[in-house]
């Protein structure tokens, strides 16, 4: 223990004098207790950030379940809740995005970050887990593997043809659409920016930025072009190199 006696100077002054330690431990100890508040500081913002963001997964949980109930009720139109939930900035808009299609999607898996604009027209789409989809996407009815990779304002539409185009005395918009299957991005897949993909998207193929997808993509494929045409092979590439190296 550290002990204070206090004294007298010769000016008749009082002062204290540390008596059974030395100099360098007193220095330590100060030390140790100026370091000591910034450590309770930064603990009480993990806390506090750990309470935001429980609350945010809470009432994003009770959100999606009442309007999912009002969407399967006919009440509320799902492309117009996505594109008001899309309007909600910040990191607090993907983790409430995240929460709310947790109850409203066929499934939004853990980590999966659906950036500011991002607006989804069926809500029989399904997206994995760890998905990163950024600002202004729009998917119209996907199934969506994880870890997959979208750029900015990238489009997935599900199927090349959407509308009925066969009369030519209706206007197309009067005459209808064809039914949807959902369109197949795999795990692991990056869509690069403005791409306009209409055909599945095999696991771990790269489409470039603002290539138009028409036919399918094998997996491990790198395609580009308007419309896209495979550019070469990633696992082609990886498997030559393994040859090299071996």
């Amino acid at each position: 223990m550290l002990v204070i006696e206090k004294g007298w100077d010769d000016s008749g002054q009082a002062q204290n004098e540390w008596t059974g330690k030395d100099p360098g431990l007193l220095a330590m100890t100060f030390d140790a207790g100026r370091q000591q508040k910034p450590s309770s500081r930064g603990a009480a913002l993990r806390l506090a950030a750990r309470c935001l963001n429980g609350s945010i997964r809470l009432a994003g949980a009770i959100l999606g379940g009442l309007l999912a109930s009002c969407v399967r009720r006919k009440w509320l139109y799902f492309p117009f809740v996505s594109e008001a939930l899309s309007c909600v900035p910040f990191s607090i808009g993907w983790k409430l995005r995240n929460a709310v299609y947790g109850r409203m999607l066929s499934g939004c898996g853990e980590g999966t970050i659906l950036h500011f604009g991002v607006t989804l027209e069926d809500e029989r789409t399904k997206i994995g887990r760890n998905v990163w989809v950024s600002v202004g996407s729009y998917i119209d009815y996907a199934e969506i593997g994880d870890s997959v990779l979208i750029g900015p304002h990238a489009v997935l539409v599900a199927g090349g043809r959407a509308h009925r185009f066969d009369r030519l005395d209706i206007p197309i918009k009067d005459q209808g659409n064809l039914p949807k299957k959902p369109l197949l991005v795999g795990m692991g897949a990056w869509l690069g920016a403005h791409a306009t993909v209409m055909a599945d998207v095999g696991e771990h193929a790269i489409v470039g930025a603002g290539a138009v997808v028409t036919k399918e993509v094998p997996a491990y494929a790198v395609v580009g072009g308007n419309p896209a045409r495979i550019l070469y092979m990633r696992d082609a590439n990886l498997a030559g190199s393994t040859r090299r190296c071996s």
